[in-house]
């Protein structure tokens, strides 16, 4: 279905409309990631007015922006466009549809992948054709100047939206990598619900911290929370990610002329009552900008501080004031738990998992009796750890993928006997405090694939502007995960266990320090026999009790 916006008949009884109604009444306004993603990626007034924003679980803002952000073309694409434009503009689609079909050709001869320098010829050229005819059906579908409104605008309105965004498209993919806007391209496969194999062509913005910088932070406080704010102990990678940061001149200017009454930024450890949090804000109405209302934070300047439109927005060169607090924790993390890093095993390698490897959890899991949550990097490296265990041990194992996540981790909870095994969904969300979490088992350091074409060609930028891209990107994206998938252990103050890390890149690698200041502060470890020793103790009868483990 589509939406005729106002033109639509049942517009009084429209849900959507009737809450976007009351946004704009109201004065406190709560909504999702995905529509904060929306409004930074070019469509602000989806969004009330408002004078201040916070955000909650402000890590994963960018990779929001960014899936908001991301296009995609295909054939299926082209057909809608087309098909709406026969139905409610009443034309010819002729020249779009054999644009499609030469799109469709193209496509299957594409390789998958990334395409740093544009694409290929044959395939630019097919995307140019559908460009070219839905520019031509966009001048066709335009009301001629003085014709009276009617009932058939909405679907006419609604045929020119669907020709727009596909030219819009079509308009970033051929643009001169050179000369154009910077654009990610690559080309991926899949199913359809037939099970026909589908190919889509893929643009994302290289960066976004433009766009969220933009649309969303500049002109207004705001107040980002989160536990995982700080990487590497500092606040600067994800100021940086947000566009908070400017340029040296940039930067020194807005120090001048930084207001009293700039934002506050607060934060705290994973799992802490009070949150981790990054603020930020710039001058609004009256040269003043409202403190950040996170735990710690000054009063706002004055009493209308927060009131009015949004203030003016700096240029990009310009760095938005802000500042950054952690507020703590009230977990004392180095009497409730251990960090164990596996450091006498080899480096993961291609496998799913290694020999020593499953050896490895299997007597941390044993030792623990069950207790575990298995973080893995991979769906095989979940597969491969469960199915051996399942052989070795006699506790149940749950996977991923057995059941709905929501009813694996209640059978979870309910169990203390009992493992939980999986990938990225569970590494951030889960909570289980209490004696059924006792071990947290992290299979390695989860760095982005390498063939993540967006992070892969965000990395290649940062080299090529002197930087380090693999820190800037991959370590910063492993330190966040890392922090997130530890922080599953302790969720209360009673919380008592262990986490370990099977990777000894984690104790030997040059960048292991900066992952291990992003992780909870807790007792470090390298040997396994007091870790054992330790899981046996809080397995007992007293475990729940067990003031230090491996203390």
């Amino acid at each position: 279905m589509e939406c005729l916006g106002s033109s639509c008949p049942l517009v009084d009884d429209c849900f959507p409309e009737r809450a976007r109604t009351l946004a704009r009444e109201a004065d406190v306004v709560v909504t999702n990631h995905a529509m904060l993603g929306i409004a930074a990626s070019g469509s602000p007034n989806v969004l009330p007015e408002h004078a201040v924003l916070v955000v909650d679980e402000a890590h994963e803002l960018t990779d929001r922006v960014t899936a908001q952000a991301t296009a995609e073309l295909s054939l299926a694409t082209v057909e809608h466009a087309a098909r709406l434009t026969r139905r409610h503009g009443g034309l010819p689609t002729t020249d779009l549809d054999a644009a499609g079909q030469a799109l469709a050709v193209a496509l299957v001869e594409l390789p998958e992948g990334r395409f740093p320098q544009g694409l290929p010829d044959a395939a630019r050229d097919a995307v140019t054709a559908v460009r070219d005819a839905a520019r031509t059906l966009l001048t066709a579908l335009r009301p001629d100047a003085g014709t009276p409104r009617g009932p058939a605008d909405g679907g006419r309105k609604m045929a020119t939206g669907a020709v727009l965004a596909l030219f819009e498209v079509t308009e970033r993919m051929v643009a001169d990598p050179a000369e154009g806007p910077r654009t990610v391209l690559w080309c991926a496969r899949g199913e359809d619900r037939r099970g026909s194999t589908l190919t889509r062509l893929h643009a994302a913005p290289l960066a976004v911290q433009g766009l969220v910088r933009t649309n969303l932070l500049a002109g207004r406080a705001s107040v980002l929370t989160s536990a995982t704010l700080a990487l590497g102990g500092s606040f600067d990678p994800v100021a940086r990610s947000m566009g908070l940061t400017g340029t040296r001149a940039g930067r020194d200017a807005a120090a001048a002329a930084r207001p009293t009454g700039e934002a506050v930024a607060a934060s705290g450890a994973p799992g802490a009552s009070a949150p981790r949090a990054a603020g930020v804000g710039v001058p609004g109405e009256g040269g003043t900008s409202p403190a950040a209302t996170s735990p710690g934070a000054p009063a706002p300047a004055s009493p209308d501080a927060a009131a009015g439109p949004r203030g003016p927005v700096p240029p990009p060169d310009v760095a938005l004031p802000w500042r950054a607090l952690d507020v703590g924790s009230p977990f004392d993390y180095r009497r409730q738990g251990i960090l164990y890093t596996a450091r006498h095993l080899p480096a993961p390698g291609r496998e799913p998992a290694t020999p020593a490897q499953l050896d490895e959890l299997a007597g941390l899991v044993e030792a623990a009796g069950g207790r575990t949550l298995g973080l893995f990097s991979s769906r095989r490296a979940a597969e491969a750890a469960a199915l051996a265990l399942r052989e070795r041990l006699d506790v149940p194992v749950l996977l991923q993928g057995d059941d709905v996540l929501p009813t694996l981790v209640r059978r979870f909870a309910e169990s203390e006997e009992t493992c939980l095994f999986g990938t990225l969904s569970l590494w951030q969300g889960v909570d289980v405090p209490g004696p059924t979490c006792r071990l947290v088992v992290i299979d390695r350091i989860p760095f982005p694939r390498p063939d993540d074409p967006v992070r892969a060609a965000r990395s290649e930028s940062v080299d090529r502007a002197g930087g380090n891209g693999f820190m800037t990107v991959s370590a910063a994206h492993a330190a966040l995960l890392l922090a997130q998938g530890a922080g599953r252990l302790i969720r209360s103050l009673d919380d008592r266990g262990v986490v370990a890390v099977l990777d000894p890149r984690l104790a030997t690698a040059r960048y292991g320090e900066f992952l291990r200041r992003s992780l909870p502060d807790l007792w470090p470890t390298d040997d396994p026999a007091l870790v054992r020793a330790a899981l046996r103790r809080l397995a007992g009868p007293v475990g729940a009790t067990a003031s230090a483990p491996g203390r």
